[in-house]
Order: C-alpha cells, then structure tokens, then sequence
C-alpha cells in the first residue's frame, strides 16, 4: 500500500476537519480533535501538525478562521492541547463570535456561544465596559443587526456559484464567503441542513425566479 506524503495528505484532513465541525457551534481545538482521534482512529494530531505546520493553520486552509484579528494569545488557545480556563478579552471572544455567526449577532447568539466557551465575559461585563450592547459590536467591527435571513443567505451562495460557473465545493464556498463578508459555511449547514441542501435550495429558488 502507497503511504502519502503530508502534502498528499493535506486535502483529506481539510475534508476530515470539515466534517467534524460542521455539527458544532465551538471550534475544533487541537485539544478537541487529539481526543476524537484517539477514541474514533482518525488520523493523529502529529500527522496534521507534519502537515500544516500547526492546528491553527489547518483551520485556515479550512476556511474556518482567518487569522486577520487572531492575536498570538488567541493562536495559542486554538493550538495548545491544553484549553486554559483563564478569561477570554472581549476582543478574542469577538474574533470567535465572528468566525461562527459573520458580522451578524444578536445578544441571544453570543450567550448560546457563551455556553460552550465559558471563558467568554458575560454580555452585562461587555455592556458596562462600552455601554451598549450595539457599541461593543460596533466598536469590534460586528453589527447589531440580526443575522442574514435564508434569502439573503441564498442570494450569496447564488452570487458565489455565478462568479465560479455554477461548480464549488463546500470549502471554495467558505474561502468565497471570508472574502466577501457573506455568510460562512457553519451558517449554511446549520440553516439548510447540509451543504448539498443549500445548494439545492440556491438552484430551486434560481430556477423558480
């Protein structure tokens, strides 16, 4: 049996780390992924580090962060096999928010990811320290507006398809979505179900229209 070389392995790990996050809210760790891989024999977190470098750089390939308002503190958290429990800044819980939900999110959004990442200052903290919910956003580049409604989510995913012949795959989508502000692929599969849903429901309503 032929064993690949890292970078022949590098499009299956994207694939493999898509699937696994895409039924969560909290983004995969290295910490998270050392202990799935070990209890479903996924392959092992030294093999992806051979390959990419670090964990967080995979995430980027993914197209599940970008690493634009990431500071080394918050690299760190994603790459330590060890989650510390220390308080997260309002600008690192943003960064997080902001990668799950895109530039929309509402107070409910960021107490239901609050949930999964404790570490996270509590609204009423945000607001006293900026004195509003809406100027904390602001102030980090969010906007309090609520997240995109399924048109608008369909009408990006038809502006996406467009600019590439009809044809991407999930991870063209997300690479598409970051540099376009557009919603990103979590947002899709949690409102659709599925990337095949959504694409499915983006050639209905194009062939209806």
């Amino acid at each position: 049996m032929e064993v690949k070389s890292p970078n022949e392995n590098s499009e299956d790990f994207i694939k493999l780390i898509l699937q696994l996050q895409q039924d969560r809210k909290r983004i995969i760790n290295a910490a998270m992924y050392d202990k799935l891989a070990k209890r479903d024999a996924h392959p092992p977190l030294k093999e992806i580090i051979r390959a990419f470098g670090s964990w967080t750089r995979l995430l980027v390939r993914a197209g599940i962060i970008t690493l634009e308002d990431l500071d080394p503190h918050a690299i760190w958290r994603l790459d330590h096999l060890r989650m510390p429990r220390e308080k997260w800044t309002t600008k690192e819980s943003f960064i997080i928010c902001r990668h799950l939900h895109g530039n929309y999110i509402s107070s409910s959004d960021y107490n239901r990811i609050r949930k999964e990442h404790p570490e996270m200052p509590s609204r009423a903290t945000i607001v006293k320290q900026y004195g509003s919910w809406a100027e904390a956003l602001r102030s980090h580049g969010l906007t309090p507006r609520g997240r995109f409604t399924d048109d608008e989510c369909l009408a990006f995913l038809r502006s996406a398809l467009a600019e590439h012949d009809g044809k991407m795959n999930s991870v063209e989508y997300d690479r598409w979505a970051v540099e376009n502000v557009a919603p990103r692929l979590l947002a899709l599969t949690r409102r659709f179900g599925s990337w095949p849903s959504a694409l499915r429901r983006a050639y209905d309503h194009e062939t209806q229209g």
